[in-house]
């Protein structure tokens, strides 16, 4: 059999290299997060060895609970619009008509989404708006699209696909693999928390929001450019 030429060896390349790509990518959706925060590792590993403050105003019969760095550092919302994963821009901006819970997610953070959007939307349904970012700093640009296919393939309602991590790196200087933000219409964020859902947790989060919604006057129509509620506890 005569030998292939250069040229045909180049064309049967192509599509091995076009797999490597793909399966490099998801390895990177997958671990993200932990390569993102190996730079900061020792630092970290020292301020985790630090007692954080504890906050205990406004959370009426809740715990108090310990306030995260950026809740902190972050005395005002960050406006920011974002396209899901249907290619649709959804824009958060304020003032708000309604208080607004975030949540930022990688790979490994969106087994936590459910333990906490669930019980909020069974809680206060169309009451306050909640808005699913997806943190996706890690996957390289050749492969954004096969990444918003899957998404798209596996979740129904809108997820914020932040490509450059410019929103979450405002939101979750941490680099938690799942991070909760209450803001209120204003722009003021109140209350930050990170990681899976506990009894605790949620009473924080419900005795923040029950506080806010008691306190806010009632909503005028809604402004028909922002995102509207981006998960669903259903």
């Amino acid at each position: 059999m005569p030998a292939a030429s250069p040229q045909q060896s180049v064309r049967k390349s192509r599509p091995a290299k076009s797999l490597c790509l793909v399966l490099l990518s998801l390895s990177l959706l997958h671990t993200g997060s932990a390569g993102a925060a190996s730079g900061e590792e020792t630092r970290s590993h020292k301020k985790s060895r630090e007692k954080p403050p504890m906050v205990t105003a406004n959370l009426g019969g809740a715990a108090a609970v310990p306030a995260p760095d950026s809740l902190v550092r972050l005395p005002a919302a960050l406006a920011f619009e974002l396209q899901d994963q249907y290619g649709i821009s959804r824009s958060c901006h304020f003032p708000a008509n309604k208080i607004r819970v975030v949540t930022f997610a990688d790979h490994k953070g969106t087994a936590h989404i459910e333990g906490w959007v669930r019980p909020l939307y069974k809680r206060y349904r169309e009451r306050i708006e909640i808005h699913g970012v997806a943190m996706l700093s890690a996957v390289p640009v050749l492969a954004r699209g096969l990444v918003s296919g899957i998404i798209k393939a596996r979740v129904a309602h809108p997820v914020l696909l932040d490509w450059e991590g410019q929103v979450t790196q405002y939101y979750n200087r941490e680099r938690d693999d799942f991070r909760l933000v209450v803001i209120d219409g204003a722009g003021h964020i109140h209350l930050s928390l990170a990681g899976a859902a506990d009894k605790n947790g949620l009473q924080a989060l419900f005795a923040r929001l029950d506080a806010l919604l008691a306190a806010a006057p009632p909503p005028h129509d809604r402004d028909e450019n922002h995102a509207g509620t981006s998960h669903s506890g259903r």
